[in-house]
């Protein structure tokens, strides 16, 4: 159609306004082998400044919030109105409970295992495995 810019087939380019909020986090440490690895960039989605009903955290996310003084990047394990049970996927960490107001965002991934039932039931399954090997 005259007018209207080339789109590739089967591509659809977001709204600008979508995808503007999405911020880049450059990832250390090894908690989250092997799905996140020291120097990747996680893409994560801002949470709300309130509770909202479109914006729902599910066992299996992973988000990055604030701890210490620093940014981490780690796995919700449940949710509730009092913020967020999360752990890594190493077990290198014990399970800790985040305040919704600490919760910078959800990370933005197609893979499955990033993210809801399969992302929680991959993880753990890791974290079982890594401490029979450490009992080993």
């Amino acid at each position: 159609m005259p007018g209207r810019p080339h789109q590739p087939a089967g591509l659809q380019y977001p709204k600008k306004e979508i995808v503007k909020d999405i911020k880049p986090f450059r990832l250390e440490g090894s908690s989250m082998l092997p799905l996140f690895r020291s120097g990747d960039i996680a893409l994560v989605e801002p949470l709300p400044p309130s509770p909202s009903s479109s914006f729902i955290l599910s066992p299996g996310d992973c988000v990055v919030y604030r701890h210490a003084g620093g940014l981490f990047l780690h796995r919700v394990l449940s949710a509730d109105e009092n913020g967020l049970l999360i752990s890594d996927d190493a077990g290198l960490i014990a399970a800790h409970r985040v305040p919704r107001e600490e919760v910078v965002g959800r990370v933005v991934t197609t893979n499955p295992l990033k993210k809801g039932f399969a992302g929680f039931a991959y993880s753990k399954l890791r974290r079982l495995l890594f401490s029979c090997r450490q009992k080993a």
